[in-house]
């Protein structure tokens, strides 16, 4: 996901938005429009983002060395799935190719 962030380079700061300080001081900024990237700890599972290519710290929950892996902004919902969540992509399944219909399954067109 693509954001803009302004960086100080006197200050050492990037953020969302510029620091009251630098207004203060009117130091220089750079506004510059660079990729959120989220990753999930592999021990806690606790997500984060970086602006970086990885993550440049240990994880501040569980303080784990084993590290991150790549995740989505939204994180998957995980459970029992509702009758209409689950996709048969070839509809109800046959026993045989050209098996017999049951009568229950025909439309029923006469009366």
């Amino acid at each position: 996901r693509d954001i803009k962030v302004i960086i100080c380079r006197q200050c050492h700061y990037t953020s969302y938005k510029q620091s009251i300080l630098c207004k203060q001081k009117q130091h220089y900024v750079k506004i510059c429009e660079i990729k959120q990237k989220f990753f999930e700890c592999i021990e806690c599972h606790k997500s984060i983002f970086t602006w970086s290519q990885y993550p440049i710290e240990n994880c501040m929950n569980c303080h784990s060395l084993k590290g991150f892996h790549r995740t989505s902004l939204i994180r998957e919902r995980h459970g029992t799935k509702f009758e209409d969540e689950i996709l048969l992509l070839r509809g109800e399944e046959e026993k045989f190719l050209n098996s017999f219909v049951s009568y229950e399954k025909l439309p029923n067109i006469i009366d």
